[in-house]
């Protein structure tokens, strides 16, 4: 869509969002690093996503990194990252306070304040995958 200039429309953007926020709560309860992924790593065709952190599964990580909570807040950012590409078909830019540039023109305010909480600068108050699958306004 990317290519074409299209918008993702708001829909799917929650079911990539719903999906790949389900693949990351599951290898962090298992444990399982994927640390540094990217848009690459999800794989979005009609009504299917799939996560697919192949070369993160497989590098090597430091053992008090992989176990941390830093480590789980980081990816909620990278999460939050790609998402608000997908909205914007621009990578993510800061303005001059250092927050991302929200496009929300095509988009519910719902969906531009979900985009918030995964890009909140302070790692603490970031939620984590398995905070924002509980919250029953995102599945």
């Amino acid at each position: 869509m990317k290519a074409s200039g299209e918008r993702f429309p708001e829909e799917e953007l929650w079911k990539i969002a719903d999906s790949t926020l389900k693949a990351m709560a599951f290898l962090q309860e298992k444990r399982i690093p994927f640390g540094d992924f990217s848009a690459n790593d999800i794989v979005y065709t009609k009504n299917k996503v799939k996560f697919q952190p192949i070369k993160s599964l497989i590098s090597h990580h430091a053992p008090d990194y992989v176990h941390s909570c830093a480590q789980y807040k980081a990816d909620v950012l990278q999460l939050g990252e790609i998402l608000l590409e997908a909205t914007n078909l621009r990578f993510p830019r800061k303005d001059r306070f250092g927050d991302f540039d929200m496009a929300s023109d095509n988009y519910s305010d719902f969906w531009v304040y979900f985009l918030k909480d995964l890009l909140h600068p302070d790692m603490h108050l970031r939620p984590s995958a398995r905070q924002l699958m509980e919250d029953t306004s995102v599945s």
